[in-house]
């Protein structure tokens, strides 16, 4: 793995011999999906769900989702009656649901939380969604998303910048007949009482991201500030607050190959490296430069539990990847209009919309990053080159040389102000 060698900080890419990026299958959004779009009121939020291989949609209080494999299996939600703010699919608690619910549908809207159960039939390629009793109030707190671990446990991010967690179980307490509860980890008993005299004095820090380790039982939260706190689980609904990284600017400068840029301070995203992969590094936070801070987690000395190990920048051998640069072919995304919803913006002349798949070198037309994906050694980042253009940057390392190689794959395709919400 790329992650063993941790004394590098940066690297250069050029271009592989082989293609290990290549356009396979383009999932389309349903036409119907574009009729609820034209009466949106409120907010859009859109994202994928890997785990049912389903892509999602939410126009105001309805959810749509539907298959990424084949286009199939078109389903909706709309029994809300509030904006849906932020969705997630996590397993179920052992001996709550019956054995056939394999996954669950968390919806958090401005005023509640929801779970509702997945059943699948034919083999897994038809859903049905069904309501449950389980709900809880958010306390008028925005949750802004939700992640859950291997064995059910359910945890929220606040916009307060608090990590909440959604309890539930199939049988009342002698004290109380709720089966769902929200636990705000954040706070003390002592904060609670006095959090609403605490919040006129401090300024709210939103969690904006949070990943869980399954391998390692952490759990981890990003800030809009580039906090990072670490979280220890266990068994029996154990949580702990192991430690809170405070230090991500002031690290950075002094790692960095250079002078940083502003988004080059700023976390736009975290991403775990699970145990299998690396032993050194536990965790890779993606600025809004791109660059790639890699840190490690530790339990064997109280002044070595969080560090920053090294920062990898985006560097392209330019000579090597620009004779590529037309050589890939274009490819067409169908669209209902002069410039196709599939890309993001509406019209009516029923004309097709062309994006252009190349490599080629991205050292001065990488914007600001505000999306990105990592996962053993694939990096994918979406970058706003301006207020009309977004740009997919796809970076695989070749493992299986002793130098690093990397793949990168530029799409240009327009977005809407909603679609890319």
């Amino acid at each position: 793995s790329v992650l063993q060698d941790v004394n590098k900080h940066t690297y250069n890419l050029t271009q592989n011999s082989g293609e290990t990026f290549e356009l396979k299958q383009k999932a389309v959004i349903p036409p119907s999906i574009f009729d609820e779009y034209q009466n949106m009121q409120y907010k859009c939020f859109m994202g994928i769900f890997p785990d049912i291989h389903r892509c999602w949609i939410s126009i105001d209080n309805k959810i749509f989702l539907w298959s990424y494999m084949d286009n199939s299996d078109f389903n909706v939600f709309d029994e809300l009656d509030q904006i849906i703010v932020s969705a997630g699919v996590v397993k179920p608690k052992k001996g709550v649901f019956k054995d056939y619910v394999k996954y669950l549908l968390v919806l958090a809207t401005p005023v509640e939380v929801i779970i509702l159960a997945l059943i699948f039939d034919n083999n897994g390629r038809e859903l049905k969604i069904v309501p449950t009793t389980y709900s809880i109030s958010t306390d008028n707190v925005n949750m802004l998303s939700i992640k859950g671990t291997r064995d059910g446990r359910i945890f929220m991010c606040g916009a307060d910048g608090n990590l909440y967690e959604l309890q539930y179980n199939n049988e009342s307490s002698y004290f109380t007949s709720r089966k769902t509860a929200k636990i705000n980890h954040s706070r003390s008993f002592l904060g609670v009482v006095f959090s609403s005299l605490v919040s006129r004095y401090t300024e709210n820090d939103p969690i904006i991201d949070m990943v869980i380790d399954d391998t390692r039982q952490f759990l981890y939260t990003l800030t809009q500030k580039s906090k990072i706190q670490l979280w220890q689980l266990g068994e029996n609904d154990y949580i702990k607050l192991y430690y809170t990284y405070s230090s991500f600017v002031t690290d950075a400068k002094f790692k960095y190959d250079g002078s940083p840029s502003e988004s080059a301070l700023s976390l736009v995203s975290i991403h775990p490296v699970y145990e299998g992969e690396s032993k050194e590094v536990t965790l890779i936070g993606i600025a809004g430069s791109g660059d790639r801070y890699y840190f490690r987690a530790s339990k064997r000395s109280y002044y070595d539990i969080f560090v920053m190990k090294h920062v990898r920048h985006l560097k392209f051998d330019n000579s090597k990847m620009d004779s590529q640069q037309n050589q890939q072919p274009f490819f067409k995304a169908q669209g209902n209009g002069e410039n196709s919803y599939y890309n993001g913006t509406g019209g009516n002349n029923g004309n097709q919309t062309q994006a252009r798949i190349h490599t080629h070198s991205l050292a001065e037309t990488v914007g600001i990053v505000h999306e990105a994906f990592y996962c053993n050694g694939v990096l994918i980042l979406a970058d706003s080159t301006s207020d009309n253009t977004d740009q997919l940057l796809c970076i695989s390392s070749d493992c299986l040389k002793d130098s690093v190689f990397s793949n990168i794959i530029s799409l240009n395709t327009n977005i809407s102000e909603t679609l890319s919400t």
